[in-house]
């Protein structure tokens, strides 16, 4: 339990990981609620720099769209 207390990524603390993943979850239901369940470009990006550090590869807005509609619809 301890070390989870402690967790930090990069120069970053535990609170500060928390938050960020929050506010990108945040974006996720947002953007589906206005997309009627897909997720934009925008959010898609987002998601990938919060955990790779760059941006959804895909460039195209309804690529993206239809994409994750598909994938949200499984």
């Amino acid at each position: 339990m301890r070390s989870r207390l402690d967790y930090r990524w990069k120069k970053h603390t535990r609170y500060q990981c928390e938050r960020s993943r929050n506010m990108v979850s945040k974006a996720i239901t947002m953007s589906r609620i206005r997309n009627q369940g897909a997720v934009d470009l925008r959010t898609l990006d987002q998601v990938m720099e919060w955990g790779f550090n760059r941006k959804y590869p895909d460039r195209d807005p309804e690529k993206a769209l239809k994409t994750t509609l598909e994938a949200f619809s499984i």
